[in-house]
């Protein structure tokens, strides 16, 4: 039975980090959805990071998958069902742009939660019920992940990233830094 993992973000003191973030009107949650986005980003969306080294995975407050370019030459190794953008990303103290990240939209999304046997419970929204799944709790149907699906999101809960055991040997090998990953069970 194939091993999944939910992606996280694991700061290290010694990368950087997204500090602060100006989104003006632009709707953040755009990229967590699993939805394709065709537009851009207007000039006012700015990200700023921390002096450090680069992380392979940037943490930040939107949730955004900021991957570096090595991090990106793994991802195209394993799947071909997202979208890159160049993110708005500055310097925090000179606010010259940074170029070393690609942003990167999961598209593959899967229906393959075991909503019984995953660890849920509803929040209420601004009046509207919405299922959340504890990030140590979810479970996942093997049968329903194809054999070559390495990354993807479950409908169930579309901000996760969810990758596979091999995709995780991947990142180990590679020495991946700034990754986060929470083993879920699979059934």
């Amino acid at each position: 039975m194939r091993k999944f993992y939910l992606m996280t973000l694991d700061a290290q003191r010694d990368l950087q980090v997204i500090t602060a973030y100006e989104n003006g009107g632009f709707t953040s949650t755009v990229f967590t959805t699993g939805l394709p986005f065709y537009g851009t980003f207007p000039p006012e969306v700015r990200y700023f990071v921390s002096e450090g080294g680069i992380a392979d995975y940037l943490p930040n407050a939107r949730s955004w998958q900021i991957v570096s370019l090595r991090f990106l030459a793994l991802f195209r190794q394993f799947s071909s069902d997202f979208q890159t953008f160049d993110p708005p990303i500055f310097e925090a103290g000179s606010k010259k742009p940074v170029t070393d990240y690609k942003l990167i939209n999961v598209t593959r999304c899967l229906k393959a939660l075991d909503l019984d046997k995953s660890k849920t419970r509803y929040l209420d929204m601004l009046g509207h019920r919405i299922l959340h799944v504890f990030a140590d709790g979810f479970v996942f149907r093997g049968e329903l992940i194809p054999a070559d699906v390495h990354i993807f999101r479950p409908v169930e809960s579309p901000s996760a990233i969810v990758v596979s055991e091999e995709f995780v040997k991947a990142i180990k090998e590679n020495k991946i830094r700034g990754v986060g990953l929470i083993k879920t069970k699979t059934i």
